[in-house]
């Protein structure tokens, strides 16, 4: 489990790194929330099309939060995630955001 908060950690900071939230800001499991802006739709676009293209899950769907034109998702990592390097699944991630990376 130490490992799996490790890389966690070390994810969330590098998706802050690149201008998206996570909450908590430092998570205390492997499992937190990531926060980005725009359309809710429009993630989950850009989510399927990098999914179907590196054939790996990278998070729940996002859904809307209640600030407008704001985004959130769920992540959970554990297993198969170690086998990426946590600034490829931060830069999958602000790909995904729409944000460079």
């Amino acid at each position: 489990m130490a490992a799996y908060l490790a890389w966690a950690r070390t994810l969330a900071a590098e998706l802050t790194q690149r201008g998206l939230r996570v909450h908590p800001e430092v998570p205390h499991i492997s499992t937190f929330e990531v926060y980005a802006e725009g359309p809710a739709d429009a993630l989950n676009e850009r989510l399927v099309a990098l999914m179907e293209r590196e054939h790996a899950v990278l998070c729940f769907p996002w859904r809307p939060t209640d600030a407008p034109g704001s985004a959130m998702t769920e992540v959970a990592f554990y297993g198969a995630a170690l086998d990426f390097e946590p600034t490829q699944v931060a830069d999958w991630f602000a790909e995904v955001a729409g944000v460079s990376g």
